[in-house]
């Protein structure tokens, strides 16, 4: 976490200075476009994925929520008249609290479904008599032999070995589900974006330039 939340915390400032000079849109759309590049390369995690094979995409997600929220609250702001800000400081906060509880409950429903799914799948491919499955549970057993008491513990722990490397596999496929929903859900917010309009005062001043 200290990954995602020390860049951010050295970001934002800038973000926020940069934004006086740059329409907030496109920083914004810069921001979620990182993002959505993180989710894609956390999507590509295998089995042996330790914790460095994430830094560089926790990295980039914590780059692009600091240019994307940033700009998102900033441009919200440009659109408030001055007695409107203390709700939309209520609502900000509302909206960050709920939402991310929705986003929690949402990602740790699908990775659960998934995982199940895949399990399902993964274990119609272990068969008893096979010749893979049982050169797999006689590796476990000599593995573990040393710490059961006789044959039959061994290859009891042996199977609950080999449904533990089927659950592990089939969660690492359920996480790769969930970063690619994630990224293509960015996608759609990039394209929710193109609906964004100029504040009422920018409109105001281009009419009066006109």
């Amino acid at each position: 976490m200290k990954w995602v939340a020390l860049p951010q915390f050295l970001a934002t400032p800038l973000v926020a200075t940069i934004l006086r000079f740059v329409d907030p849109r496109v920083m914004m759309a810069v921001g979620f476009v990182l993002v959505g590049c993180a989710c894609f390369m956390a999507g590509q995690l295998t089995q042996d994925w330790i914790g460095g094979d994430f830094l560089p995409s926790q990295f980039l997600q914590a780059v692009g929520q600091s240019l994307g929220l940033t700009s998102l609250i900033w441009f919200s702001l440009k659109h408030l008249e001055p007695s409107e800000i203390f709700t939309f400081g209520a609502v900000l906060q509302t909206g960050r609290l709920f939402g991310a509880q929705l986003g929690n409950a949402f990602v740790q429903t699908f990775v659960r479904t998934r995982e199940q799914t895949y399990s399902n799948l993964i274990g119609l491919h272990v068969n008893t008599g096979s010749l893979l499955t049982d050169q797999r549970l006689e590796h476990y057993a000599k593995i573990v032999a040393g710490r059961s008491v006789g044959s039959p513990e061994a290859t009891a722990r042996a199977t609950a070995l080999l449904a533990r490397a089927v659950q592990n596999q089939a969660y690492v496929l359920a996480y790769i589900d969930a970063f690619m929903v994630l990224g293509f859900a960015v996608i759609g917010a990039l394209l929710l974006m193109l609906l964004l309009r100029d504040p009422p005062a920018r409109l105001e001043q281009t009419a009066a330039r006109k």
